[in-house]
């Protein structure tokens, strides 16, 4: 998966170009997603792009815990896009394709003008005590299903799939290394009761 960011046509502020971005707003999606909030700011950290110095932003965190799949937050990024309340918007790969393939928005309304290096964004995980021959053949399952076959099509698509792979830890670094910098690792103090 990549995360992509969009502008209005008539817009086109830069990402790069830093003397173009101070005082623009990033619009991003839930607080909890990685490829609509999470990754893009690290991304643009490690362009010398800095929340709240070269760019301001505008946060949708709706439908948190569910890290963004529900897209929901994405489609509040566009929105702001496109109304101006943003002058660009963070959303992830499969969201993007969508906009244009199925035409959600006007044509010509958007840009894209930045996409991330791809990075590995889902996995699947289970309880230590999971029967080892259930996860087995779940994994069975997933590694079976064909972009041919149109019932798999649809899971495949609403994933930005072709197939599904093996994981490859390494393809998570990016995400750890971004949430370790934006707390998401830090744990609160709890709080001691007055005696």
């Amino acid at each position: 998966m990549r995360s992509n960011v969009t502008a209005r046509r008539s817009e086109r502020p830069t990402v790069n170009g830093q003397s173009r971005t101070p005082n623009r707003t990033l619009a991003l999606g839930s607080r909890d997603s990685g490829h609509a909030a999470i990754l893009p700011v690290h991304f643009l950290e490690q362009q010398g792009l800095f929340e709240g110095q070269q760019y301001r932003t505008l946060r949708f965190n709706s439908d948190l815990g569910k890290h963004g799949d529900t897209g929901r937050s994405e489609a509040e990024v566009i929105r702001a896009v496109l109304d101006g309340r943003a002058d660009a918007g963070a959303i992830g790969s499969p969201f993007w394709r969508a906009l244009r393939t199925e035409r959600l928005v006007p044509e010509g309304a958007l840009a894209e003008i930045w996409t991330s290096l791809p990075f590995n964004h889902c996995m699947f995980t289970a309880r230590p005590d999971l029967d080892p021959s259930l996860g087995q053949r779940f994994a069975e399952a997933l590694s079976g299903m064909s972009y041919d076959n149109p019932k798999h099509r649809a899971v495949l698509d609403a994933e930005g799939l072709r197939r599904w792979e093996s994981p490859h830890l390494e393809g998570y670094d990016s995400l750890r290394q971004a949430a370790a910098r934006q707390g998401f690792f830090d744990r609160p103090t709890p709080k001691l009761a007055d005696p």
